[in-house]
């Protein structure tokens, strides 16, 4: 059988509809750059990794530093024991806060206002008689 083919062409019809806007597809930054999603992600990624990094950073360093300042310090104390002479029974020494520990109780007491030591004063905890010297 012998069958007729036959052929037609047209002029391609372009069709635009309106519809709602897409969301974009990656950052667009100020000065007209535009960044694609894969690289955004990226990006913020190392960012966050990078504060993480810095803040663990920053939480240990002081506590190395304090603790170099503690064996300093520690060392410098025993340089002033060393200086002091020692105490005797009953005896003990003022504090920066004008307050001593009783050697018989330990109990931490605040001294008579205006006294400078030497002096005796009682121990209002136990009742012993607790010397203050210099």
């Amino acid at each position: 059988g012998g069958g007729v083919l036959t052929t037609d062409e047209s002029v391609p019809l372009p069709v635009s509809i309106e519809g709602p806007p897409l969301p974009p597809n990656g950052l667009a930054l100020p000065l007209g750059v535009n960044v694609a999603q894969s690289t955004a992600l990226g990006v913020m990624g190392a960012g966050w990794l990078l504060a993480i990094v810095a803040i663990q950073l920053l939480r240990r360093r002081p506590a190395r530093s304090s603790m170099d300042d503690d064996d300093e310090d520690e060392s410098g104390d025993d340089e002033d024991k060393k200086d002091l002479p020692e105490l005797g029974y009953n005896e003990c020494r003022l504090d920066g806060e004008s307050k001593v520990n009783c050697p018989s109780c330990d109990a931490r007491l605040g001294v008579p206002r205006g006294s400078t030591p030497p002096f005796r004063f009682t121990c209002p905890q136990c009742g012993s008689k607790i010397r203050v010297v210099d």
